[in-house]
């Protein structure tokens, strides 16, 4: 059975005596004048109420009053977790807020830490306290999410590195000059410590589906051991900490299945989808079959035999599973030097040879380069402004290639496929009678540590999904400009393209990997549409994220379905897109989103949902859905990307707009 790492906290009533005051600036004042009591904002008002037993009155200006569960929930979830938060406090636990985030990180002391050569895993709680709604009893429920994990701290100093022989001079470092367990940092220390399955070892072991339901069950039981001891304002208490598996009274968990996928003809199979292109052929085949398409493989001289029995493999791959007979793979040797003058030399050969996309074979050290002296970005860059896609290869993958349906040489086959501009496949649309057009919006961090911005677009076709353009990047300050360009184009085309009339009625759906803000997407939404004003147009504004708290476990099975899906509020759900995962993307729709009405809206939670599953399906890095939505996954890959591409000497982005249309970035 499945089941959601959250309990119900009960209380002994529903409604609280409080005191409340207009909002001032003088909330740090009360804070520090007056600390026996809690204080929150919530728009335009505070409210107070003791954290102790105290004497204690509060200025004139505070009024008594009374704030239910359900009417205002906000604040007594706040009431509650105040209260838990002193509890600890005031037993000397170290307890802090994660930072952008409603979580509570509480260290466990008590619990054995795990060691390894420099590094201490330290065991610690992660919770937080919500504010859910049952659809099913329309009312609020209160819940804690319960965690255990562990926090990575390295117990080397620098003189211990040196010692062992290990660089640290360009390593990440926190605002006191201290080496921080970055993902970055992690590689490096695991490599050089030969620790990187051990560590493995260690990481699945303690956060297994099993491990963490026990840890659950445990936690859970401390929190209903100190109901007691937890001081609340008016003789408010907590009855129990009550957990119960999916479903129960106030949630459920349902099942989405997977799309149906469209092959040549709109033909559909059942089994492994690198067996159906094979039988059914790929939906662009007509595209291909009368198409000469030569490749270019480039390798260093020394990796001359494995690469030549790769392309064996690969043309193979192509002809028998994508149908592709035309292609044509030539073998193209270089000698590396350290001036990279032989990239010119490559980029020329590609020129006289006519191809459509290069190939090129380099190590698993070159990817420890800087972008200005990788032979990948400089190739990359060079081909991407002549319209020509490259796929990256290093010699360690191509060896271990050993025959032609390998399920490596299956991914790098329909990457390549994709990047030629063909279209494996495609999936059914849902609801066929709605004109809808989906942006997905998706942000990575670059080598400045500035936040990134990409879009895609997906359409419906004929009832069937299909990927559109994807633009190149923008950096934040350009970004609702961009958005707002980028989605006058996108409905003007679309309008044309369809023949939408003004009394027809079509939807925006924005999937968005960081919350809507007023000044960026809603003034680009807002902006955009009022070019529009003759068009019934709605939108729907969706975030999606991992960065949460909430775990889906299974009792009796170390797996969780894919396309589970658990509403939690009504504009919140969680869905899971990966059964050897048991973290679900969160997502929300956004209350500022435009519909017909709110039954509409909400009515939608389940339905876009459904589209983000198929949405998962409609990636081609792999023959595995993924675990995030191509609306999310190609922009953020798109934006790295580009923003890597800005190091190179000379690069020209608009190179980009050359290569919208094709998938150059998986």
């Amino acid at each position: 059975m499945p089941a959601l790492n959250i309990a119900e906290i009960q209380t002994n009533k529903s409604n609280v005596s409080v005191f409340t005051t207009n909002y001032s600036d003088k909330l740090n004042a009360y804070r520090k004048d007056y600390p026996a009591f809690s204080f929150y904002r919530l728009s335009n008002n505070i409210y107070a109420w003791q954290n102790i037993d105290t004497q204690t009155s509060l200025p004139s200006e505070f009024k008594q009053t009374q704030i239910t569960k359900d009417n205002d929930a906000l604040v007594f979830k706040e009431i509650l977790e105040q209260g838990i938060i002193s509890f600890f406090q005031n037993k000397s636990q170290e307890i802090y807020r994660k930072k952008y985030s409603s979580t509570w990180i509480l260290k466990l002391n008590k619990d054995s830490k795990i060691e390894l050569a420099g590094l201490s895993l330290l065991p610690q709680m992660e919770f937080q306290i919500d504010p859910l709604y049952s659809t099913q009893q329309g009312t609020q429920v209160i819940t804690i999410s319960v965690r255990k994990t562990y926090k990575p701290e390295f117990t080397f100093n620098d003189s211990d590195f040196l010692k062992n022989n290990i660089d640290i001079r360009n390593w990440d470092r926190n605002h006191n000059d201290r080496l921080i367990f970055s993902p970055r940092n992690r590689k490096r220390f695991l490599e050089s410590t030969n620790q990187t399955d051990k560590y493995q070892e260690i990481i699945s072991n303690v956060y297994s589906l099993p491990n963490e339901l026990h840890e659950f069950n445990r936690l859970v039981n401390a929190f209903k051991n100190y109901v007691n001891d937890i001081y609340l304002p008016d003789n408010l208490k907590i009855n129990d900490f009550f957990f119960s598996t999916l479903p129960n009274l106030y949630f459920k968990d349902l099942s989405i299945s997977k799309p149906t996928y469209y092959f040549l003809n709109n033909r559909t199979g059942t089994g492994y989808y690198n067996k159906q292109i094979k039988e059914l052929k790929p939906y662009s085949f007509n595209n291909f079959k009368s198409k000469n398409i030569k490749i270019a493989l480039f390798t260093p001289s020394r990796n001359e035999g494995s690469s030549g029995t790769f392309i064996k493999y690969l043309e193979g791959n192509l002809k028998h599973n994508f149908h592709a007979d035309n292609i044509k793979i030539d073998l193209i040797k270089f000698e590396r030097d350290s001036s990279l003058e032989f990239i010119k030399e490559l980029v020329n050969k590609t020129d006289e040879g006519g191809y459509n996309l290069a190939i090129t074979v380099l190590s698993q050290a070159d990817k420890k380069l800087s972008i200005k002296k990788s032979p990948y970005f400089l190739l990359k860059a060079k081909l991407l402004g002549r319209k020509i896609p490259t796929q990256q290869l290093t010699i360690e993958i191509i060896r271990k290639i050993r025959f032609q349906d390998d399920l490596i040489l299956n991914a790098i086959a329909l990457n390549i496929y994709s990047k030629l501009g063909g279209t494996a496949w495609t999936i059914e649309k849902d609801e066929k009678d709605k004109i809808e057009i989906i942006i997905g919006i998706g942000t990575t961090i670059n080598f400045n540590k500035q936040r990134i911005i990409g879009f895609a677009n997906v359409f419906d076709y004929k009832g069937s999904y299909l990927l559109g353009s994807s633009s190149q990047l923008c950096g934040f300050n350009e970004y609702a400009s961009n958005l707002e360009k980028h989605l006058i184009k996108t409905i003007e085309s679309q309008i044309s393209l369809r023949g939408i009339e003004p009394t027809d009625t079509f939807r925006l759906i924005f999937h968005l990997s960081k919350p809507a803000s007023k000044k960026y997407e809603i003034k680009a939404i807002e902006n955009a549409l009022r070019n529009f004003s003759e068009y019934k147009i709605q939108y729907a504004i969706v975030h999606l994220s991992y960065q949460h708290n909430y775990r889906l476990f299974n009792e009796k099975e170390n797996i969780i379905p894919r396309g589970t899906f658990v509403e939690i509020a009504s504009r919140q759900a969680l869905l899971h897109l990966g059964q050897s995962s048991k973290v679900p993307i969160l997502l929300r729709i956004d209350k500022r989103s435009i519909y017909d009405n709110e039954e509409a809206m909400y009515k939608d939670l389940y339905a876009i949902a459904k589209q983000i599953l198929y949405f998962s399906h409609l990636s081609f890095r792999t023959f595995k859905p993924a675990n995030v939505p191509v609306t999310i996954k190609y922009p953020q890959l798109m934006s790295k990307l580009s923003s890597e591409l800005m190091v190179v000497d000379d690069w020209d982005k608009t190179n980009l707009e050359i290569v919208k249309n094709q998938l150059w970035f998986i």
